[in-house]
């Protein structure tokens, strides 16, 4: 079942969103001004996963980032560290409420289709998948692993959409992943955290949704 609601504006409508759910996947993230990166990263996620918790959500996934330290770097010495440090307001707020029901994914570049309208696509897979080929090899691997001040994030592998999603649902549906989680980097940036309350029992079913998962209710005959 689809679920609507503005994480932005949070309050009521966001409530009722949650109301229900058995877990909640977070992919909100963005650029822009470092304000608006603080407030998307950072208090929109933070807040989502308070209210989350207050929902009684069983479960919470965040998709967070692997920090290119040499990006990272140059954003804050140019006034934008808001887009890494609001992920880590995010990823502490999911500890906070969630323990080891909450899961933090830190995926290096992600690849896949983006759609931009119904009919504009831009495959990103084109460029990540070559890219990726490359970059785990072992010359490059020892190459990154060689370079100072931590220029080898710059040869980090890519990452595919479709196996950090598989990551994502795996854990919202209490079952291991498939497959793994497309690279060695991005598996071991995956945190499992301390849990803070006990795990409810699984419900029956559930579905993916765009705010959580939520149970069906059966039907009275």
């Amino acid at each position: 079942e689809w679920v609507k609601a503005d994480a932005m504006a949070g309050g009521e409508p966001v409530r009722e969103a949650l109301s229900g759910c058995d877990a909640v996947i977070s992919c909100l993230g963005a650029f822009g001004s470092n304000e608006f990166m603080h407030k998307v990263n950072g208090t929109a996620n933070a807040q989502l996963a308070e209210m989350a918790a207050d929902a009684g959500v069983g479960r919470f996934v965040f998709i967070s980032a692997s920090a290119i330290r040499p990006v990272a770097r140059a954003m804050t010495a140019a006034g934008y560290e808001g887009y890494y440090s609001g992920k880590l307001v995010a990823e502490d707020a999911v500890a906070r409420h969630f323990g080891s029901a909450g899961m933090v994914l830190r995926p290096g570049p992600i690849y896949g289709t983006r759609a931009e309208s119904p009919s504009i696509s831009i495959p990103i897979g084109a460029v990540g998948v070559p890219l990726t080929t490359l970059f785990e090899t072992k010359p490059i691997r020892s190459l990154a692993s060689a370079l100072p001040l931590n220029l080898g994030d710059l040869l980090m592998p890519w990452v595919s959409v479709e196996d950090v999603a598989d990551a994502a649902v795996s854990h919202a549906l209490r079952r291991l992943p498939a497959r793994r989680v497309a690279t060695a980097a991005a598996a071991a940036a995956a945190a499992a955290l301390r849990p803070r309350r006990p795990r409810r029992r699984p419900r029956r079913s559930c579905s993916p949704t765009t705010t959580g998962l939520r149970t069906p209710t059966p039907k009275r005959r």
